[in-house]
């Protein structure tokens, strides 16, 4: 029987992937052949985890997100899937290269460790919902602070959704957000929040165009 590269290439493949345990690191492979990995060990469960396994998956997931960040993973949704996020919040926890992240619907309350954990380590993110939760003003004190205080954080931040978090109030948004230099669209729909010409001017919207401005 004759071996042919390609063949050659999957039992690589297959191999690496079946034994990620024995890998210290990715970083310097072709992000081809990483993806190629990563499927495979993504089709074979290597990602799942029963109690005792759960800290052999969070390595395997870091060996990618450390060789190649935001191509792994970039964009995260998990609106209404409290659940899941209960179950993998380690998980995203690694996942450092986010641009945009969907929270809405999670059951996310002021005290949740989260919050300061986007605030400070997800410096690239650029796309944040975290409507219909359960914040306040002191949600926003959390997740703000790490920037605010130290400058360590979502610098790019432009679009937040903040809607149908009802004690959020305007002061809140014009005391703790006004760092975000990069702010341009903040959806405040269903909170306390009324419609505030000191919110417009911090923002410099254009209303007459329709621009960015929810109410």
């Amino acid at each position: 029987m004759v071996t042919t590269p390609n063949s050659l290439l999957k039992l690589a493949i297959k191999f690496v992937s079946q034994h990620l345990e024995l890998v210290e690191s990715l970083v310097g492979f072709p992000e081809i052949v990483g993806e190629l990995i990563f499927r495979e060990a993504e089709s074979s469960g290597k990602f799942n985890y029963h109690d005792d396994e759960y800290h052999d998956c969070l390595r395997r997931l870091v060996l990618f997100t450390e060789a190649y960040g935001e191509v792994v993973l970039a964009k995260l949704s998990l609106t209404r899937r409290w659940s899941s996020l209960q179950l993998y919040k380690c998980h995203l926890q690694i996942f450092l290269d986010l641009t945009e992240l969907e929270l809405a619907r999670c059951g996310l309350e002021d005290a949740d460790d989260l919050l300061p954990h986007i605030g400070q380590h997800l410096t690239k993110l650029k796309h944040l919902s975290l409507k219909q939760n359960k914040l306040t003003d002191k949600g926003l004190v959390r997740l703000t602070t790490p920037y605010r205080v130290m400058g360590v954080g979502p610098e790019k931040l432009a679009l937040l959704n903040l809607s149908d978090n009802q004690e959020i109030t305007g002061t809140g948004v014009l005391k703790y957000l006004c760092a975000f230099l990069d702010l341009s669209e903040i959806n405040i729909t269903g909170t306390s929040i009324k419609r505030s010409e000191a919110l417009l001017k911090m923002w410099k919207f254009d209303i007459r165009r329709g621009k960015q401005y929810h109410s």
